[in-house]
C-alpha cells in the first residue's frame, strides 16, 4: 500500500505541503510527465553552490531521512492495521470487517500524510517496484526503501505483541489452542496473514493456492492503478483538492479488504506481510507462522505481479 513516486525530469512546484515544516531539501507536490507525484526534492537544488564535500553530505543526509521516513511510514501503517486485527479477530473488540478495514484505511492516509513530501510513501515493496519501472524512480535507491519498509514493519509486530501479548495467549486459552500448532493461525494472523481467512472460515479447503493468487494479484492490481489514476495531472477531478488524495488511497484499501480480506486476509504489500510473521516465528508460533510454501507466491509474488500489472495498463492505456 502506497502513494506516489519520486526520480523524474522536468518538475513544477505547485503550493501544496503536507507538514507545517518541510526540511528544505524536500520538494513540494511536483509535476511529472503525465502524473502529479509527491518526491523528494533534488538535493542539488539546495547544495549545487557548495563546495563538493558538503554537497556529497546533504545528498547522504537526504538519503538517510527518505529511508526513515520510509521506515515511521511502514511502522505507522502496519502498527495501526495489525492493532487493529488484533482488536478485532482477537479482542472482539470491534464489530466487523468494515471496522477493521477502515482502520488500515485512516492508517494509510495518516502514513502518507507524515512521509509523503520526505520519501514519496511508497510504504511498500511492490509499489516501490512499480514506481521503479513505471515512473522512473531511481533503481539505486530500491534496496534501501525495501529494508525501511520491511524493518519498520517488523517493529510494528514487535510492538503489536508487546501490547496485545498477554490477550492473545488469553484468546489461545479460551479456545484450547496451542501455540506453534496448526490450529494456532488462528491466533498467529494477528501478524501474518493466511488463506483462507482463519477468522472468516473453519475450512481451509475453501480457498485453494490458485484463488489466493489470483486475488492478491487482482487487488494490488485494482491499488496500484488508482494510485497512478489520483496522481495523474490529467485527472482534472481532483484539481485543487490534492490534500484528499491520501484518504482517497486509504479508502481504496478499505474497499479493497472488505471484498478480499475474508479470502487472504488483504495481504497487498510484502512487507506488511514479513515483517510481522517473523515476530510472531520467534514468539512461539514457529513454522506456523509462515504458513505452507505456498505462502511465498501468494503474498510476496502476487502483489509484485498485481502492481506492475496495474501501473503499467495505467501508464500505457490512460496517459
Amino acid at each position: 500500500m502506497s502513494f506516489v513516486s519520486a526520480g523524474a525530469e522536468h518538475t513544477v512546484s505547485i503550493p501544496f505541503r503536507l507538514a507545517l515544516s518541510v526540511d528544505p531539501s524536500a520538494s513540494l507536490r511536483t509535476l511529472t510527465g503525465e502524473h502529479v507525484v509527491l518526491q523528494p526534492k533534488s538535493p542539488e537544488s539546495t547544495a549545487s553552490r557548495a563546495p563538493p564535500s558538503h554537497q556529497q553530505g546533504t545528498r547522504l543526509s537526504t538519503e538517510f531521512r527518505q529511508y526513515l521516513a520510509e521506515f515511521v511510514a511502514t511502522f505507522l501503517l502496519v502498527f495501526f492495521g495489525i492493532g487493529a486485527v488484533s482488536s478485532g479477530a482477537i479482542a472482539n473488540a470491534l464489530q466487523g470487517l468494515w471496522q477493521v478495514a477502515t482502520v488500515w484505511g485512516f492508517g494509510l492516509a495518516l502514513a502518507i500524510y507524515v512521509s509523503s513530501h520526505i520519501s514519496g510513501a511508497h510504504l511498500n515493496p511492490a509499489m516501490t517496484l512499480a514506481l521503479a519501472v513505471w515512473n522512473e524512480f531511481p533503481w539505486n535507491k530500491v534496496p534501501g526503501y525495501i529494508l525501511a519498509q520491511v524493518l519498520g514493519a517488523l517493529v510494528a509486530g514487535a510492538a503489536n505483541l508487546a501490547l496485545y501479548g498477554s490477550v492473545i495467549a488469553d484468546f489461545e486459552l479460551q479456545h484450547n489452542i496451542t501455540r506453534g500448532s496448526p490450529e494456532s493461525i488462528r491466533s498467529a494472523m494477528a501478524f501474518g496473514e493466511y488463506f483462507p481467512n482463519p477468522a472468516a472460515f473453519s475450512n481451509p479447503n475453501l480457498v485453494s493456492t490458485q484463488v489466493a493468487f489470483i486475488a492478491e494479484v487482482l487487488g494490488t492490481a485494482i491499488l496500484a492503478f488508482m494510485i497512478f489514476s489520483l496522481t495523474d495531472r490529467r485527472n482534472k477531478t481532483l484539481a485543487g483538492s490534492e490534500a484528499a488524495i491520501p484518504f482517497l488511497i486509504g479508502f481504496t484499501v478499505a474497499v479493497l479488504i472488505s471484498v478480499i480480506a475474508p479470502l487472504t486476509q488483504a495481504c497487498l504489500n510484502p512487507a506488511r506481510d514479513i515483517g510481522p510473521r517473523i515476530i510472531a516465528y520467534y514468539a512461539g508460533w514457529g513454522n506456523v507462522a509462515f504458513g505452507p510454501s505456498s505462502t511465498f507466491i501468494v503474498y510476496y509474488v502476487g502483489p509484485i505481479v498485481g502492481a506492475q500489472i496495474g501501473a503499467g495498463f495505467q501508464v500505457m492505456a490512460f496517459r
